[in-house]
């Protein structure tokens, strides 16, 4: 292959522009928008070469370079490393924001605890998709600090209540799932402190993990939380069944 030099040269002489000066580069990447033609493949992988470090420092072309680069669908293993290792180095920090992070945790599922060490230097907030995306990631490669983590989040962030109904009741049962009861019950109550009205669902996976268990002090206490809670008539029936 010709050295990333010469293919800059060539990629300028065929747009007829000079990639050394920045206020081309969002021009480009722009055009490299919609579906992906060999012309825009080989642009974007240029610029993704030669011109990353000036695209870091630039608002209008990080998310532009960023998008471009996830949009490369087949990303090879190198260029697939080299995006994670540039973003975990804080590439593009200062412009970050909390859909490319969902984008970032979505492509590096394995990578999920980088991502989110990433979201936390640079002070980018979840939202519910990117917290339900990540408390997924997290379930499926039953990693329990993460979890642990994730689910003080919940509680955190201003989320309505349905979203924090959704979230609260994956990872209880996720945490039960995984086995780790006490932490799944502190989540339950937290759940409860907060006025969340509990899913039979999370309900019946919660009893069924400590009657496997014969927890009996446990099922006694989450009846008291019911009861305390005013008794949801479901969750009472399923209970006497």
């Amino acid at each position: 292959g010709r050295t990333n030099g010469g293919r800059l040269q060539t990629l300028e002489k065929h747009l007829d522009v000079s990639l050394s000066d920045p206020s081309n580069l969002p021009i480009i990447l722009k055009q490299c928008d919609g579906a992906l033609t060999p012309g825009k493949r080989t642009a974007i992988k240029t610029i993704w070469e030669n011109k990353w470090r000036e695209c870091g420092e630039n608002a209008e072309c990080f998310p532009l370079l960023l998008d471009a680069v996830l949009r490369i669908e087949d990303l090879n293993g190198r260029t697939r490393n080299a995006l994670l290792g540039r973003i975990k180095g804080g590439w593009g920090s200062k412009f970050l924001t909390t859909d490319q992070c969902l984008n970032l945790i979505q492509t590096f599922n394995e990578d999920i605890e980088d991502i989110i060490r990433v979201m936390e230097s640079a002070n980018v907030t979840h939202n519910a998709e990117s917290l339900l995306a990540s408390i997924n990631s997290a379930t499926r490669r039953r990693n329990v600090p993460l979890m642990k983590k994730l689910s003080e989040y919940i509680w955190d962030l201003p989320l309505n209540s349905q979203d924090r109904s959704v979230l609260f009741s994956k990872t209880t049962s996720s945490l039960m799932e995984m086995g780790e009861i006490e932490l799944g019950m502190s989540t339950w109550r937290k759940g409860i402190h907060f006025r969340i009205s509990p899913d039979l669902d999370v309900f019946k996976v919660i009893m069924s993990h400590l009657m496997e268990k014969s927890q009996h002090r446990e099922v006694m206490a989450l009846y008291n939380d019911l009861i305390e809670d005013g008794i949801r008539p479901d969750m009472m029936t399923y209970s006497i069944i």
